[in-house]
């Protein structure tokens, strides 16, 4: 096993060091770094621009509270009143919405976490994040990793957890899209390959229904993004898949994109409540996770882990020039 050394990247508030690492290959170069497996860069050969949205310092990702390229957990999206149970025992974890709700993972979820590379060559980088028990709320202590990989033509993200004791966790990765580097996404063409969604009540919280997408949820077909706004789980499957499936697929500026993922859902998020460095709607969210507030909801997929039962989610974004 091969431990990179990386580059400095910058500090965390604490004062320690956050390293870079950079990978490529396929046509496709990408740099991440220590501070919330952050994804910092991503391009394409032949277009001038990255593809996501990133700060140039760690001071921009210290003052970020929209978990800019990050990994998310360790639940990703809501958790009504932040409650949940394991094995029916109940927990709480830290209401960081208004004191009220959770949101991915608490205050100090595994975005605003300092992880560390433990793996690594020229076209992958492995980082890691032990979590202890009781952090955020959560039982069981999880290790954590995130695999980065360019292979066949994609950037494969590998999400896995090893938990000492039954805990719940659903990472994602919270990348924001920008394709054709204007100040918008609207002029983005998208396909989101679901004929499901799971409705949200007046707070954001799934309601514990599943539907069929509405006309104007209904993105299967290519179309112009345009103005809609949209922050909502759609339904990819009711059972995490073996294998990433095709989930999505982005257009803008030439450039091609096309997700893949292993689990069963797919939040998508326009991006309208970006502010300080990024205007509202610069980038465009598509996250694969489990469906949010699980713990909740009995019907839905559960996101219950332990020792015997390890978390493993695949997430491949491949792109071409069009």
């Amino acid at each position: 096993m091969t431990i990179p050394n990386g580059t400095f990247f910058g500090e965390t508030s604490e004062g320690s060091p956050v390293r870079a690492f950079d990978i490529s290959g396929d046509g496709l170069s990408a740099r991440m770094i220590e501070w919330g497996a952050v994804l910092q860069d991503l391009r394409l050969d032949g277009v001038d621009r990255p593809l996501t949205l990133g700060f140039p310092t760690m001071a921009g990702y210290l003052a970020d509270g929209q978990h800019i390229g990050a990994v998310v957990g360790r639940v990703a999206n809501r958790l009504s009143g932040g409650r949940f149970s394991v094995n029916g025992v109940p927990g709480l974890a830290t209401r960081n919405i208004g004191g009220r709700d959770t949101l991915h993972g608490g205050a100090h979820g595994w975005g605003r976490r300092l992880w560390r590379a433990v793996e690594g060559d020229g076209r992958r980088v492995v980082l890691r994040l032990d979590d202890p028990d009781g952090a955020e709320g959560f039982p069981g202590a999880v290790a954590a990793e995130c695999a980065y990989e360019i292979a066949g033509g994609a950037l494969r993200i590998t999400m896995t957890a090893a938990a000492s004791a039954p805990t719940i966790v659903n990472a994602t990765h919270h990348a924001y899209f920008n394709l054709t580097g204007e100040n918008a996404v609207d002029d983005h063409e998208i396909a989101i390959f679901a004929d499901r969604l799971t409705p949200l009540n007046e707070r954001l919280m799934p309601t514990g229904a599943v539907e069929a997408v509405a006309r104007a949820s209904d993105l299967r077909a290519m179309s112009r993004l345009g103005r809609r706004v949209i922050d909502v789980n759609y339904v990819l499957s009711d059972t995490r898949r073996d294998a990433p499936e095709e989930a999505a697929r982005l257009r803008g500026g030439g450039v091609d994109m096309r997700l893949s993922a292993t689990a069963p859902g797919l939040q998508v998020y326009t991006g309208d409540n970006l502010t300080g460095a990024f205007a509202p709607r610069a980038g465009l969210c598509l996250e694969p996770q489990y469906w949010p507030d699980a713990p909740n909801h009995p019907c839905f997929p559960s996101i219950e882990i332990g020792p015997d039962r390890p978390y493993r989610e695949v997430i491949e974004l491949a792109f071409a020039r069009t």
